[in-house]
């Protein structure tokens, strides 16, 4: 259930949805640059390079997923990675 704070995020590869889920935030390292997403962010549509995607999920948990590039789409509070590999680097939860 989406909150008023969050918005849908879904990182997929060509074999699965990777993640998917109601986050906070995210950065994502773009073709022209490093870039921060919240919710109601204006449409995009971006290349990613190889880097890391730092997502925080209500609650204050950190996942980064190591990407080899790829593309993003932001729109209506929705956004979608699509890349062709990923590997899950660290999850950690930040204490309030």
């Amino acid at each position: 259930m989406t909150n008023e704070n969050t918005f849908r995020l879904d990182v997929i590869s060509p074999v699965a949805i990777q993640y998917e889920g109601d986050v906070v935030s995210m950065v994502a390292e773009g073709t022209e640059g490093s870039m921060g997403i919240l919710r109601d962010h204006a449409p995009l549509l971006t290349g990613l390079k190889k880097g890391i995607l730092k997502i925080r999920e209500p609650g204050d948990k950190m996942i980064y997923l190591e990407l080899e590039g790829g593309i993003m789409e932001v729109r209506n509070n929705n956004v979608v990675v699509l890349t062709e590999t990923y590997e899950k680097k660290l999850e950690i939860i930040c204490p309030t």
